[in-house]
């Protein structure tokens, strides 16, 4: 009896030709390689003349869903996990392969099993210290450094910038910064003017620590503190100064002159003019004297003032010369007598 050729299965290797197919023979099918089944795989040749099993059925084998490995971004619910099918393992974000020789991509082999025993580790990226920025304070030693860390700069006192100062270390491992922050001096802008003071000079330092010297104009004078700084709060040390008109003192009075009056003005600018005694005069000399930015009078030396000269007729004069010549002689008699 004779069972005739063999029915091909699915996906199962081809049939040889040397296989017997009378009564009592068998044959074994195999699947192709990276498959598997369930079915029988051995049939025998039946007195029926049929074969006692149709022909198996084989599937591809499924390795399953890979393990995650550790850091590594989750694991798709879509990928393909037959044979022969590859997955890649990708790092999380901020994360990178524990070292350059790492495999990342394991393969579904012919037995169902993923080449990978052990899923890929990935460690966390690191950006490196940071540099110091310009003027700003120190860098601790202890900054973390790794992705998603983050660290202020700090102006010196005295300093500001209008830039952000905040550096994050992002997924790439660098820092986001791509030069440290330049820390710029404040400026407390020009002085506010005082009372009867000079103006503000342009291009007079205005900077953190800068000093500016208050200055009266000519012929005032202060009490008051002069030298501001520029603080870090971006205010001058000292309210501006007022200043006060100079004095001069009570100016002397001059030979055969009126006497001064003390309710005369005496402040800078002011001036007096003296008056002679009555019976003296002055013709050509200075009267007025003027109280100037020193604080001292200007007229120098003092006013003299001299004896008039008579005034009355010729005539008159000489009977004056006559009638004092004679009482002259008049003593003169009664002393030596």
């Amino acid at each position: 009896m004779d069972c005739g050729p063999l029915p091909v299965g699915v996906n199962t290797e081809g049939i040889s030709d040397e296989y017997n197919t009378k009564y009592l023979d068998y044959y074994r099918y195999r699947c192709l390689t990276g498959y598997t089944t369930n079915d029988t795989t051995v049939v025998q040749c039946l007195a029926s003349k049929s074969w006692s099993h149709p022909p198996p059925t084989c599937h591809v084998r499924n390795c399953g869903t890979p393990a995650n490995g550790t850091n590594t971004k989750p694991i798709p619910g879509n990928i393909v996990t037959t044979y022969r099918r590859n997955y890649t393992y990708e790092c999380a974000d901020g994360y990178e392969p524990n070292s350059t020789s790492a495999v990342m991509t394991t393969s579904c082999d012919e037995q169902g099993h993923w080449t990978l025993q052990n899923p890929p580790y990935c460690t966390v990226k690191d950006c490196g210290r940071l540099k110091d920025g310009t003027n700003t304070q120190p860098l601790p030693s202890n900054i973390p450094t790794i992705y998603n860390s983050s660290y202020t700069y700090q102006c010196n006192v005295g300093f500001e910038s209008s830039a952000k100062l905040t550096a994050f270390c992002d997924k790439s491992g660098k820092w986001m910064f791509r030069t440290p922050p330049v820390c710029k001096a404040i400026s407390c802008g020009p002085p506010p003017e005082g009372i009867k003071t000079e103006s503000f000079v342009d291009g007079y330092n205005q900077e953190y620590l800068d000093y500016y010297k208050y200055k009266c104009k000519p012929g005032y004078t202060t009490d008051d503190e002069v030298i501001a700084q520029c603080l870090a709060s971006k205010r001058w040390s000292i309210l501006p100064p007022t200043c006060h008109a100079k004095k001069c003192e009570t100016p002397p009075n001059g030979e055969n002159t009126k006497a001064v009056p003390n309710s005369i003005a005496t402040t800078y600018g002011s001036s007096y003019t003296y008056e002679c005694e009555d019976g003296y005069e002055a013709p050509s000399a200075e009267m007025e004297t003027v109280c100037n930015h020193q604080g001292q009078w200007t007229l120098k030396p003092l006013p003299v003032c001299t004896g008039r000269l008579s005034q009355y007729p010729l005539e008159e004069t000489k009977q004056d010369t006559l009638i004092y010549k004679l009482i002259t002689s008049i003593l003169q008699f009664l002393f030596t007598s």
